[in-house]
């Protein structure tokens, strides 16, 4: 059962704990964080204990129950806007290794794994803001949850014990490092040593490649019978 705590106090804890100066909202439920930050300003975060209509990548729902964290982070578009969605990535594998000891890995492009199941998703999307653009990065973490039967196979939680004190710093913590990377200093090869899709057999469009690498945008270098690709966007099957 998790401790009861409320949204300001939790604001409150998290604000603490952050070293980068940004406005934070905390709800106790929402639709999706996403929703609300695309309406927000630049050095936002939106953060919810619960969403009833979470959103993943292709148009896919993203699981939302109690126990975990659901946060979008809107910031001005980096110049390496590909970047963006690797440094969220390693961003929540800083978090998880310095906060609870436990090392995750990375498929491609934005799930976080834990022994091979995901714990943390990934969204991001640009949008015009002004003169400019802005980021809008959703970061959803399998903290301590009880997930739908369907999901159980594929997902897990970082842990079946609710701390509050450690959920406060995971949350500070993969906001610290985002804000920290989100503009693609030393991502791409930090990124490169999570990302357990190199060397991979993947299938990609009914056709067969070999992951050879990551390149310098986040787009993974697949090879098959002497055809080289960079793939960037879209699903592929890890075989």
């Amino acid at each position: 059962m998790l401790p009861k705590f409320t949204s300001e106090e939790l604001r409150r804890d998290l604000l603490a704990d952050l070293k980068c100066d940004l406005k934070v909202e905390v709800y106790d439920e929402l639709t999706s964080t996403f929703s609300l930050a695309e309406r927000a300003e630049p050095y936002s975060v939106v953060l919810a204990l619960k969403q009833t209509e979470g959103r993943g990548r292709l148009g896919k729902k993203f699981s939302s129950p109690l126990g975990g964290i659901y946060m979008s982070v809107c910031l001005p578009a980096p110049e390496k806007l590909a970047l963006a969605t690797p440094a969220a990535g390693v961003a929540v594998c800083r978090a998880v290794k310095r906060v609870m000891n436990r090392e995750c890995v990375i498929k491609w492009v934005n799930d976080v794994l834990l022994e091979d199941k995901k714990i943390a998703g990934i969204l991001t999307k640009l949008y015009p803001y002004n003169d400019g653009s802005k980021i809008v990065t959703g970061i959803g973490v399998d903290y301590c949850v009880s997930l739908p039967r369907e999901l159980k196979d594929i997902a897990t939680s970082l842990t079946d014990n609710f701390s509050y004190d450690e959920f406060v710093r995971l949350a500070a913590e993969t906001i610290n490092e985002f804000f920290d990377l989100y503009k693609g200093e030393g991502v791409i090869e930090e990124y490169r040593k999570l990302c357990r899709t190199i060397g991979k057999t993947i299938l990609r469009d009914g056709k067969i490649y070999h992951v050879a690498g990551i390149d310098d945008s986040g787009g993974l270098i697949a090879c098959s019978d002497g055809e080289k690709i960079i793939i960037n966007t879209g699903e592929i099957l890890e075989r």
